[in-house]
């Protein structure tokens, strides 16, 4: 019998754990050149839980960094049914932060273009990731800043392996071929347990997404039940994971 106690649940001190995101942020920062002196970004904020944290500490960085960099918060209305941008608005004007809120009617677009039951996040994912290049020009920026955190890293790394033949996943930093756009991911070492945990402490407005809590049975769904499931015995094996694509870089 295993008697290995999974502690990666346990509610973690709100100061305890503000100390630790923002060490495993400074970590990113400082391990890869994601931010430099002049940098204007573009942080995309979905309005969930990864993004909003990423916003969060993005300002008190900036404000305690010895770097001069600007950004501005980018919010994409989808079309998604229900779909009220006021709580992210107010949020944004709490934080005294400049944003920016436009509106591009992908989710028709999805699911015109996607069968039901197959898995929406590709099309969806590539339609945003082209916006959010335009708007970037468009906004002087020349960095965009994204909410991938380290189990994101992980369970890409594994859908590339099973389905792709792929030892591959998130890099933390790159810059786009066509527009010469620097892709940041500041979350990097960030594990999503512990962002869940400071999105609930902080009592963040998170808004839903109609389309990827629609499909329960997608394969990313499955490589984190399958990683889930793992770690119950075998705690290491995130690390491991990690480490192994972190060396690859």
């Amino acid at each position: 019998m295993n008697n290995t106690k999974n502690i990666t649940n346990q509610e973690v001190h709100p100061k305890t754990l503000e100390r630790k995101i923002r060490r495993k942020i400074g970590k990113a920062l400082s391990t890869y050149p994601m931010i430099q002196n002049g940098d204007k970004i573009l942080v995309a904020v979905s309005g969930g839980k990864d993004s909003l944290t990423l916003l969060y500490f993005l300002k008190e960085f900036q404000q305690k960094a010895p770097l001069n960099f600007s950004f501005v918060a980018f919010h994409l209305l989808q079309g998604q049914p229900g779909e009220d941008p006021e709580p992210l608005q107010k949020l944004f004007e709490k934080w005294n932060v400049p944003y920016r809120i436009a509106y591009q009617n992908t989710y028709q677009i999805v699911k015109e273009k996607i069968p039901p039951h197959k898995t929406y996040c590709s099309l969806c994912s590539r339609l945003r990731r082209g916006i959010l290049t335009r708007y970037a020009l468009e906004l002087g920026c020349n960095s965009i800043a994204l909410g991938h955190h380290k189990d994101d890293v992980i369970e890409t790394l594994l859908l590339n392996l099973f389905f792709e033949s792929k030892f591959f996943s998130m890099r933390p930093v790159y810059k786009t071929k066509k527009e010469g756009i620097k892709i940041i991911r500041p979350l990097f070492f960030v594990d999503e347990e512990s962002i869940k945990q400071f999105a609930k402490q902080k009592n963040f407005p998170i808004l839903p997404c109609n389309l990827c809590n629609s499909l329960p049975n997608s394969k990313r769904l499955k490589m984190k039940k399958l990683l889930s499931d793992l770690s119950k015995d075998h705690p290491i094996v995130k690390h491991s994971l990690f480490h192994s694509f972190v060396k690859s870089l």
